[in-house]
């Protein structure tokens, strides 16, 4: 069984390309000779989504309310 690494570098340049545009929404500007160091440097570079200490809870009838509210 090949690594998730060796699935990634074995991808061809026409499908690598085209899951980093759904993803992205774009092409990639360049291509690196490694696809495992584009997508490390995609990660690093996509900000982390806010963590609201507060909470969410769940009510059956209207889904995920805020705490807070």
């Amino acid at each position: 069984m090949a690594s998730s690494a060796d699935a990634v570098a074995g991808l061809p340049v026409s499908v690598f390309v085209e899951r980093w545009r759904l993803i992205t929404g774009e092409p990639p500007a360049i291509l690196l000779s490694s696809y495992t160091l584009m997508l490390a440097l995609l990660v690093e570079s996509t900000p982390a989504a806010p963590f609201d200490p507060r909470g969410s809870t769940w009510d059956s009838r209207h889904g995920i309310t805020d705490t807070a509210w």
